[in-house]
């Protein structure tokens, strides 16, 4: 396990195999109103308030009603070692009711098609919020200002041209040996494989270092620099050869042992176009 030294104080890395998160007290997080299986919200919460230096930003890219933006922000409450909070977690959404999901979540179903829910987020999140920067709308026609993002969490990237956006905004801000990208979807079922082709290719960049057990929610810490050249050249790459790729990224799952993401790789890979 490699170490890592915390600009606050000399604090390491934890030793992800040991699973922390798990002891991560549940009670507000866990009234949320959002689609975070318990363990994923534990996750997000301690890494905050663990793992997180403020020498980068937090990122929530896909906020649906505000549930991951709690998580990020209860931990980051309790965080003693970071000073400066306010405005550290950035929210990206739509923040409107859509047909593309049903829930049995009462503010979404309360919502007419079309409504926004922004409401929604800011009546969850209101003792929070001076620690939220909030960004309504498409998140393709938005750029990242430059600054350094240490923890990044995609849970937008439904579609291929989604997740090539979040490449291109999002990862050469990543602070190599610091920041950890949150991939929600990339452990369940689903028909995203550009998530798994993606990532495959990335993995001299971005190594693996945790999947939750129940939940969808997959962690990577970023070991090399990501440049806009790096990310044009796997986006270019991404379908071609993808049995190649398939195959790759099947190995790497196995050498992790991960039954749990080799099934998802596999659902979502016979999803793609033949």
């Amino acid at each position: 396990m490699r170490k890592l030294v915390l600009p606050s104080k000399n604090i390491t890395t934890p030793n992800f195999q040991e699973r922390l998160w798990g002891r991560y007290r549940y009670e507000e997080i866990g009234a949320l109103q959002a689609l975070l299986h318990p363990e994923e919200r534990k996750i997000m919460a301690w890494m905050a308030d663990q793992v997180y230096s403020g020498e980068g930003e937090i990122v929530d890219a896909g906020a649906f009603l505000g549930g991951s933006a709690g998580c990020f922000a209860h931990g980051l409450g309790r965080n003693t070692r970071v000073i400066r909070k306010d405005g550290r977690i950035h929210s990206y959404d739509l923040f409107r009711k859509g047909s593309w999901l049903q829930s049995a979540i009462a503010p979404w179903n309360a919502k007419k098609s079309g409504q926004s829910t922004l409401d929604v987020y800011h009546d969850q999140l209101n003792t929070m919020a001076h620690m939220l920067s909030v960004y309504p709308g498409d998140i393709t026609k938005r750029t990242w200002d430059g600054r350094k993002i240490e923890f990044l969490m995609l849970d937008c990237s439904k579609t291929q041209g989604l997740n090539d956006h979040c490449m291109r905004m999002f990862l050469p801000n990543l602070i190599p040996g610091k920041s950890f990208l949150f991939h929600q979807d990339y452990a369940i079922d689903s028909a995203l494989y550009w998530l798994h082709s993606t990532m495959y290719l990335l993995r001299e960049h971005l190594e693996h270092v945790a999947t939750v057990k129940f939940g969808g929610t997959t962690m990577f810490r970023c070991i090399k620099p990501i440049t806009p050249k790096i990310i044009e050249a796997v986006i270019a790459q991404q379908n071609k050869n993808p049995d190649q790729i398939l195959a790759g990224a099947i190995k790497q799952a196995e050498l992790l042992g991960d039954e749990k993401i080799i099934k998802a790789i596999r659902a979502a890979h016979s999803c793609r176009p033949k």
